[in-house]
């Protein structure tokens, strides 16, 4: 007598001689031929022969179904033994699965899978919420990115260009992170702070809780702690150029599309048009250059924002093959 116990194991491969030829008279009749593909069916859902790797080509994928579907399972010279409709269906929904899978993995780059990234455009601000309920202010040219699998754990963000910071605090939490990729990086104790990191260097103010600045200079490792109304800033070799304090209401009002000047010269608007609006800055006079600003102005757009320095400064902003010149009128 064929029980389900000795097709198993035929299935497996482990059957003696004596055992297949039980099988093969057995099989001889039709009704034990149904019996057959059902428990056939039933084997291969509770012992699968592979598992499935999205990891390899679609081209891969498509080679191997191929060759299985060339495959014949044969008992004896006289039966040739044919998956049951059951079966097939199975097998056709998994190949189906495999192929999106694939595809999407195929058509995907890896790191859009596994990263959540932020980008603004020129002259763009973005209101973001992170998985842990912090939030920032994304300014203009800038990205934002995290790793959507482990977020919750480590608490990295990496940022390239200038947000504005108001970390949730975690009692026991993982300390929050902001990386760069000149290799310098914020550790965070539930705080409001300003990040500019760009590529003529990164500058930190600190609007209030505690915040420590690690940085390599050279071969050199630092770390300087920050404390309400400071502000450091570092050149593009990470070297500290500037350590003072400010009215932390400034950055209330950065996240208006208002730009905040305070005795800045002229020649600082060739780096906040050119990050911000992606124009370049041409004052021919360098006198003109050493002109300062003072004062909050309403920048939604490029043309609002220079519209409100020349009527404030008496000079002529005005554009020409994708820049702007700064003249006398």
């Amino acid at each position: 007598m064929v029980t389900k116990s000795i097709l198993f194991e035929y299935f497996t491969g482990n059957s003696s001689v004596l055992q297949k030829r039980m099988i093969e008279n057995w099989l001889e009749n039709e009704k034990n031929r149904n019996l057959y593909y059902e428990w056939l069916a039933e084997w291969e859902s509770e012992y699968p022969q592979y598992v499935t790797d999205v990891e390899n080509k679609l081209d891969e994928y498509l080679f191997k179904i191929e060759n299985t579907n060339k495959r014949k399972l044969t008992i004896t010279y006289n039966y040739e033994l044919k998956p049951s409709f059951k079966t097939q269906r199975f097998l056709g929904y998994a190949v189906a699965i495999i192929l999106v899978i694939s595809l999407f993995v195929s058509i995907l780059p890896v790191s859009y899978i596994f990263n959540k990234q932020i980008t603004t455009d020129y002259g763009e601000i973005k209101q973001v919420r992170l998985p842990d309920g912090s939030e920032l202010t994304l300014y203009s040219n800038s990205k934002l990115t995290w790793n959507r699998l482990n977020f919750e754990n480590q608490r990295i963000v990496y940022l390239d260009g200038e947000a504005n910071f108001d970390i949730k605090y975690k009692h026991d939490a993982t300390k929050f992170k902001v990386k760069t990729k000149n290799e310098v990086t914020i550790i965070v104790y539930g705080t409001e702070f300003r990040f500019f990191t760009r590529e003529r260097g990164s500058k930190v103010e600190l609007n209030k809780g505690v915040i420590k600045l690690h940085y390599k200079e050279g071969k050199s490792k630092k770390t300087i702690a920050l404390n309400p109304g400071e502000s450091i800033s570092l050149n593009k070799e990470n070297r500290l150029t500037e350590r003072s304090t400010f009215n932390p209401s400034r950055n209330i009002e950065l996240k208006k599309h208002r730009f905040v000047f305070d005795n800045t010269p002229l020649s600082e608007l060739k780096n906040l048009i050119s990050e911000n609006f992606g124009l370049g800055i041409i004052i021919p006079d360098k006198e003109i250059e050493k002109l300062t600003l003072t004062g909050t102005y309403t920048g939604n757009n490029l043309n609002e924002l220079i519209n409100s320095l020349s009527a404030v400064t008496g000079l002529n902003f005005y554009r020409h093959h994708g820049r702007i010149y700064i003249v006398p009128y």
